[in-house]
């Protein structure tokens, strides 16, 4: 089967998008599927470079799907850019050789509008990574809908999913045929050998920025090497400068990101609450699979996961010392955390993973 994986939102390897892609990709090559990948057309090199060696990659789209409303328009910001995307997706969607299968990874309304204007014989499937806002009624929601509906009512053979359970029950009610599938977490892992033991070395990994707790970042790193922790700290941007210390390492990209979750005995998540409402966690994903205990932040989506696995401790503040209280308070009960995630690990791959997922959105097409 022809299949195109299409993400206007690729354009360099730091963040979800390339890792979600590639992994996609991987998976239905595996599966003895013809794959190419089109990205933005400002993607890096390294992104293309990489993709060509999984079937293919071309730079196409000229829509960011990350532009800011108020940017657009005090009023009418969202409607615009929608609309706006919407036309010049439609635009680079009529450039495409035809194919039997599209898969946006990370979709967002104006490409499933797009679709429902161009997509013609090949079935679109979709997984969504952002809350709808439907209890709120959002012009987020209003145009998810416009977009479902569009794509009924003109006969486009579709089926949009989600990694996230909670953001499937938040965007059932706007589904016009309540097909919405959970699918498998593309997060492999490299699950250790045996259960830790002691709580030496600590993780943290990701795209640092912000929302993921950048700004007590360095004081929480500096408590934890005060406190005697052999600390690693990832940048998959790779801004991180590097420091002198010996207890301290600093990584930029790296390629096999479980294998390094994998070396710690305990992963740090300072995220921004508000922020990670229902918002997904990739480094949850891979540190559970990796059999590697967590202290994340309450009252989100990956804190509800820590606190149903019984993998780790939540802190209520993103502070330097609320997160270090939660390290400190799963290096008392480590052996607890520790036989947990190691059990999680073991179950893995029968649900989840790069294989799963691929089966999913073969599912998916089938169904549609």
């Amino acid at each position: 089967m022809k299949i195109h994986i299409l993400d206007p939102g690729l354009t360099d390897i730091s963040g979800h998008h390339f890792d979600m892609d590639r992994r996609i990709a991987r998976g239905l090559l595996v599966a003895g599927h013809d794959v190419y990948v089109y990205g933005h057309a400002q993607a890096s090199d390294r992104v293309m470079r990489t993709l060509q060696e999984l079937g293919g990659a071309s730079r196409l789209f000229r829509a960011t799907p990350y532009l800011i409303p108020d940017s657009v328009d005090d009023f009418a910001g969202e409607l615009i850019a929608y609309t706006g995307q919407s036309r010049l997706l439609q635009a680079d969607l009529r450039q495409l050789p035809s194919a039997d299968m599209w898969i946006w990874p990370t979709i967002v309304p104006a490409q499933l509008h797009a679709c429902a204007e161009v997509a013609g014989e090949a079935v679109v499937v979709g997984c969504v990574h952002a809350d709808p806002g439907v209890s709120q009624r959002t012009t987020g929601a209003m145009l998810w809908r416009h977009a479902l509906v569009e794509a009924r009512t003109r006969g486009v053979r579709h089926v949009l999913g989600t990694i996230e359970r909670e953001l499937r029950h938040r965007f059932m009610p706007i589904v016009p045929n309540k097909i919405f599938p959970l699918f498998p977490y593309p997060a492999d892992g490299a699950p250790i050998p045996a259960v830790r033991t002691t709580l030496g070395r600590i993780g943290i990994f990701g795209h640092q920025r912000q929302e993921k707790g950048a700004n007590c970042l360095n004081g929480l790193i500096n408590r934890m090497l005060r406190a005697g922790y052999e600390v690693v700290v990832h940048d998959s941007g790779g801004k991180l400068p590097p420091v002198d210390h010996p207890k301290l390492s600093v990584l930029g990209y790296v390629d096999d990101l479980a294998a390094e979750i994998g070396k710690c005995d305990l992963v740090v998540m300072p995220y921004d609450i508000a922020g990670y409402d229902v918002h997904g966690s990739g480094i949850l994903m891979e540190s559970a699979a990796s059999g590697v205990p967590v202290v994340g932040p309450f009252s989100t989506l990956p804190g509800r996961i820590v606190e149903e696995y019984g993998i780790g401790t939540l802190f209520m503040e993103c502070t330097e010392d609320a997160i270090f209280d939660a390290v400190l308070a799963a290096h008392r009960d480590f052996a607890r955390y520790a036989q947990a995630a190691f059990q999680i690990s073991r179950r893995w791959r029968q649900v989840h993973g790069t294989d799963q997922l691929a089966a999913a959105l073969l599912r998916a097409y089938a169904a549609a």
